[in-house]
């Protein structure tokens, strides 16, 4: 199969068998704010055929500094479906499935059943515990990312490597306060979801080198990252 003219600057990097299995992928992004819109663009333009997103929320002033699809004129209006409009002016050719949910542990496994991967772009620690147990449940990995000041972390979870209690402990009540405390400036969430993006790929392609119960953490302000082994 060739490439579609779209994906020709992917090879090389990406095989025509990469492609296609990006093509025929079905993954997940819980939150779409300043990691998950960033997220999703690379994913969009990259091909991966099919991303269902969820979040509740609209677009607040306030979210102008830093989350990708908020625009002056669409302050008020729903992220997800203010991200479908986006991801279909980029790539008309995938399926979108926008999703003005909360997720809960009610219907997280429901959201989340038939996906091959799970993207957590949240900003409370709660909730990554929900698709985090989900996402064992169904059997699928599961992307982390998160955000605050000039610093990042990205991590890769598959079922039983229990990654958020490996991350935050017994954190399953506590929130995001400390890390939102630091402030959310423009360019953290663009570099942390790049980096959450391509571990994304490098799964769905069945790549080396995913970050599989190692956290990376990227500090921009010192031009420095690391990995700290999780297991």
């Amino acid at each position: 199969m060739t490439y579609k003219k779209r994906y020709l600057t992917n090879q090389n990097a990406l095989s025509r068998e990469d492609q296609d299995r990006l093509g025929t992928s079905r993954v997940f992004v819980a939150g779409c704010g300043g990691l998950g819109g960033h997220v999703l663009q690379i994913l969009a333009r990259t091909g991966v055929g099919q991303l269902s997103f969820a979040d509740p929320d609209m677009f607040a002033e306030t979210n102008l500094n830093r989350q990708l699809f908020c625009t002056e004129e669409n302050l008020g209006v729903s992220k997800v479906e203010a991200a479908r409009s986006a991801l279909e002016a980029i790539n008309s050719e995938i399926s979108l499935k926008a999703l003005p949910i909360r997720i809960d542990s009610d219907n997280a496994a429901e959201l989340m059943a038939g996906h091959q991967l799970v993207i957590d772009a949240l900003d409370s620690i709660p909730v990554r515990f929900i698709i985090g147990e989900a996402a064992e449940s169904l059997g699928i990995p599961l992307v982390h990312g998160a955000i605050g000041g000039w610093y990042g972390q990205v991590a890769v979870g598959y079922p039983g490597d229990g990654l958020f209690p490996s991350i935050y402990g017994s954190g399953a009540h506590e929130d995001d306060e400390e890390m939102r405390a630091l402030g959310n400036p423009g360019f953290t969430p663009a570099v942390t979801a790049a980096y959450m993006a391509c571990e994304a790929v490098k799964i769905l392609c069945g790549k080396a080198g995913v970050l599989r119960r190692r956290l990376l953490i990227i500090d921009l302000l010192e031009h420095q990252s690391r990995v700290i082994d999780l297991a």
